[in-house]
């Protein structure tokens, strides 16, 4: 005997949400949470950069003595020959923040648009659309079925 075929459950109680319901503000919480997650990054981000131009920035009322190497003049204090080795990782870590922050919004704002609120939610939703409804029209596929049959030239 042939095994029954699945058959995909019924959608979870999911009543009809207003948009400031308690499941929709749930949803949204992510959202916001994405957003205030944002925030602090960009404040990291302008502060590191302020940090860098200031550190940057030639200090004009210091002694201008110093050593000549390379075509280069060393002054003395002035930490322009210095080297920030950790750099390039302050950098990754601060994209990393706005990517991780762009996510949170991204997922927030997803589950809100398709009113997902939990994993059930999500579960049914992708069952949902790798089997599709379940229901067959056989007129349909037997049209199609005579279609293929004559472009390809194959004769029952």
């Amino acid at each position: 005997p042939a095994p029954a075929p699945e058959t995909i459950p019924d959608e979870p109680s999911r009543p009809h949400t207003h948009v400031l319901s308690r499941r929709s503000f749930r949803q949204l919480g992510l959202f916001a949470g994405g957003g205030v997650f944002m925030g602090f990054s960009v404040f990291l981000t302008r502060r590191a950069v302020r940090r860098h131009q200031l550190n940057s920035a030639l200090k004009f009322f210091e002694q201008n003595y110093g050593k000549v190497t390379n075509t280069t003049i060393t002054y003395a204090g002035a930490g322009v020959d210095k080297k920030d080795p950790f750099l390039a990782v302050q950098a990754f870590n601060l994209a990393t923040l706005h990517v991780m922050s762009f996510a949170m919004m991204m997922a927030g704002g997803v589950s809100w648009v398709f009113d997902i609120s939990s994993i059930d939610d999500l579960r049914w939703l992708a069952r949902k659309s790798i089997k599709g409804s379940g229901v067959t029209d056989e007129a349909a596929e037997k049209e199609i079925a005579e279609w293929m049959a004559k472009t390809l030239g194959v004769k029952e």
